[in-house]
């Protein structure tokens, strides 16, 4: 074998070794790149994940004391309602400032008394058997008056005329009733019935009536007339009548 063929077949070894070992070099060199990219860029490109709050039920191990105010809060709010309380005082003339017996024993009387609580009569409804009566009941307070004796001022409205005089009329609050004007509630006038021979009928102006006090519901022929009856004793009439 000759001496330049052997050193031309070692040149070739040494540089496919040197090229192979570069190859290698080259791969790691890759590799590496590839393994500080997944370390650093992986992280900035891959979302994290979003973390989820943990809701725990239940009281504090150490809740703060209770006070009354909180104790208060807690307590549900009772539900609203309106009610209505009627509170009715027997009239008595020792106890009532208003109120004052006569020299006689009648107790003086007013309509502002007879007439201080609301009195409406219901209305028949058709194909129901008609009852007339009060929407709301009498006060006990008024019903005290029953059979008292009284005296009380008004005006006349005549409903019965023997001989001239007057045995039945109304003793009325104002007059509206007899000509003009709203018409009276129930408890503004009083049905009077006069003993003996009647009195002079006079209207138009006020007149003051003696007599027994009867309280209720009076239906006749299936009408309320009135709550408030009297049985008349005697009439003082305007001294320009006698």
């Amino acid at each position: 074998m000759k001496p330049e063929n052997n050193s031309s077949r070692i040149m070739t070894i040494v540089s496919a070794n040197i090229g192979g070992r570069r190859k290698i070099a080259g791969v790691i060199g890759v590799g590496i790149g590839l393994l500080f990219a997944a370390l650093f860029l992986l992280p900035m490109i891959v979302p994290k994940p979003t973390s989820l709050t943990r809701v725990i039920h239940g009281g504090l191990i150490s809740p703060p004391p209770e006070t009354n105010a909180t104790m208060r809060a807690k307590e549900p709010a009772p539900p609203q309602s309106i009610k209505w309380t009627v509170i009715s005082i027997p009239i008595d003339p020792r106890t009532d400032p208003g109120l004052r017996a006569t020299t006689d024993g009648h107790l003086q009387l007013s309509f502002d008394k007879l007439a201080s609580f609301p009195a409406f009569v219901n209305g028949p409804v058709p194909g129901i058997t008609y009852v007339p009566k009060l929407l709301m009941p009498i006060p006990s307070s008024i019903k005290s008056l029953d059979n008292r004796e009284i005296v009380l001022k008004g005006f006349m409205l005549p409903l019965k005329l023997e001989n001239g005089l007057a045995t039945e009329f109304l003793l009325m609050r104002n007059r509206n009733n007899c000509c003009f004007g709203k018409p009276l509630r129930i408890n503004e006038w009083v049905d009077v019935h006069m003993k003996g021979d009647g009195v002079k009928s006079v209207m138009d102006v006020p007149l003051t009536v003696y007599g027994t006090l009867h309280v209720g519901e009076f239906v006749k022929d299936g009408r309320m007339t009135s709550i408030y009856q009297l049985d008349g004793e005697k009439m003082d009439e305007p001294e320009y009548f006698r």
